[in-house]
């Protein structure tokens, strides 16, 4: 799949904003690496690449942007990821569970 060089500035640019707004999530999104991904609908993570559909990115403010690229960070920061700390919980209630938590944040 080509890379959306627009989808990959706009990527960039919320990562950038993050740090100089909350450095603590900024430089924790700067320990993923992002990957592109259209088979998604939004984004998501696996604790090593932050994935993400630059048809929704595009279509997001940059606040919300930034919110997404924050929101993401923290999947990976609390353990939500690993199988360590989702032990053998169902996947689907478990992320809902954990969005409603990193939401409150």
């Amino acid at each position: 799949m080509p890379i959306n060089k627009e989808a990959e500035d706009a990527f960039v640019e919320a990562r950038c904003r993050l740090v100089f707004l909350h450095p603590f999530f900024g430089t924790l999104a700067l320990y993923l690496v992002p990957v592109q991904d259209d088979s998604i609908p939004t984004a998501a993570v696996d604790g090593r690449h932050i994935f993400y559909n630059p048809k929704f990115f595009l279509a997001q403010s940059k606040a919300v942007r930034i919110a997404v690229v924050g929101h993401e960070v923290m999947h990976p920061a609390l353990g939500h990821c690993f199988k360590w700390r989702r032990g053998f919980r169902i996947h689907a209630p478990w992320n809902m569970a954990g969005d409603y938590v990193i939401n409150q944040i």
